[in-house]
């Protein structure tokens, strides 16, 4: 009885806690920026084509898209032509192959619950292969910045298991020519997605979007309006954002998210769970000004304030992953410094 006595207590004193202490109430905020590239190209560099070539006749994909809509360099506008472009950018496909075997596998059948029998089955395997090279040339500048050729992308594909060897034999007889059709589409779509996130990271101007938490409070014994008008503002003012330059009214919303989170700060006492702004929110607080000043690219108080909110329980990941963020594009800010934009 005493222990139900006790279990009863500490349920009432922790509801009374939800009830009138602060909670963070976070809910995140998408922000869209453009992210500089960290090998920034010449300022005279204004223009690109590129060419996608197929040179095997396995792989089919390429037949209906045209490699104008396949590969892009954000912030660079596309020339039809190559004598109209100020860079060269290639990515070729240079032949498809692939082996297919077929492997026994010892397996028991079950007959009921008690009898088990030991039995020989087959699995067959596809293993695909294409090989492909890229091409970047600054044509302009007569440099180029990137050929790598004959470099092979692999995948391996395993069947499901079949009852008999002979039946594995028949299914690859059926299935293996297909099943490396598929896998060079794969191979390739894969390829080329990754060769144009690196094309767009190395040079180009790509639009990238990061979502973070915002703390706004929660709790009946406490007023905490002003934690959600700044949340508002804050979602308001990044959805007029169009991922280029800061406008003067962007940076002033900011500005004014930044001093009333400042000002709730000033009331933090620690150690006090019925407190507004107590243990429980304070870090989040801090990181609701990482995160503003990071939009405001002012990096120096990104990092002032993510320390002092990775000295909150329970933020250490999200405030080390925040501080990578901050540290390459911070780097690629730097590295454009000097650079005018396409």
């Amino acid at each position: 009885m005493n222990k139900f006595y006790f279990l009863l207590a500490a349920y009432i004193f922790s509801f009374s806690i939800s009830l009138y202490g602060q909670r963070p109430n976070t809910k995140k905020v998408t922000f869209k920026y453009i992210q500089p590239p960290e090998f920034p190209l010449p300022s005279n560099v204004k223009t690109y084509y590129s060419q996608v070539s197929n040179y095997s006749t396995r792989v089919t994909t390429l037949n209906n898209i045209t490699p104008e809509r396949i590969i892009s360099l954000d912030g660079y506008k596309k020339a039809s032509f190559l004598s109209d472009a100020d860079l060269e950018i290639k990515f070729s496909i240079n032949k498809a192959s692939s082996i297919n075997y077929v492997q026994k596998v010892n397996y028991k059948e079950k007959i009921n619950d008690s009898t088990y029998v030991d039995r020989v089955g087959g699995i067959y395997i596809v293993e695909s292969t294409i090989n492909i090279s890229t091409f970047i040339k600054d044509v302009l500048n007569d440099r180029i910045l990137s050929s790598k050729d004959g470099v092979n992308r692999s995948q391996k594909f395993t069947s499901p298991r079949y009852s008999t060897y002979n039946a594995a034999v028949a299914a690859r007889k059926a299935n293996a020519l297909s099943d490396a059709t598929r896998a060079y589409h794969a191979l390739y779509s894969a390829s080329i997605s990754s060769f144009i996130s690196s094309i767009n990271s190395d040079f180009g101007y790509p639009v990238k979007k990061t979502s973070q938490p915002i703390a706004r409070g929660k709790g009946k014994k406490h007023d905490y309006s002003d934690l959600n008008k700044a949340f508002d503002m804050f979602s308001s003012t990044l959805e007029k954002y169009d991922g280029s330059n800061l406008t003067p009214e962007i940076e002033l919303g900011i500005l004014n998210c930044i001093d009333i989170w400042n000002k709730a700060i000033l009331e933090f006492v620690p150690k006090k769970r019925k407190a507004r702004i107590g243990d429980k929110i304070i870090g989040e607080l801090y990181f609701n000004l990482a995160y503003a000043h990071f939009i405001l690219r002012d990096w120096e108080n990104v990092y002032k304030k993510l320390s002092k909110a990775n000295e909150s329980k329970g933020l250490k990941r999200l405030t080390k992953n925040f501080d990578l963020k901050t540290k390459s594009l911070e780097k690629r800010y730097k590295s454009n410094a000097v650079t005018e934009r396409p």
